[in-house]
């Protein structure tokens, strides 16, 4: 989870969100579901996921939501 937070720092993204699951009850394993406030077709989103899908098991991308401006 560390090297993922830096990664997510280092590419200057903003974390909104960080949620975390024990995987099927036990407390070794855990999923963690991360809301990201970026454009998932931006440079700097693509190079981050790219750098943390090594340093994870599964990486999902659970959907991508325009912001209005208002």
């Amino acid at each position: 989870l560390y090297g993922i937070l830096g990664v997510i720092a280092q590419h200057r993204l903003n974390l909104c969100r960080l949620h975390s699951h024990a995987v099927d009850h036990h407390l070794e394993s855990y999923h963690f579901f991360a809301e990201v406030e970026a454009d998932a077709e931006s440079l700097e989103m693509k190079n981050a996921l790219a750098e943390i899908r090594p340093l994870t098991s599964r990486l999902e991308i659970l959907g991508a939501f325009r912001v209005i401006e208002i």
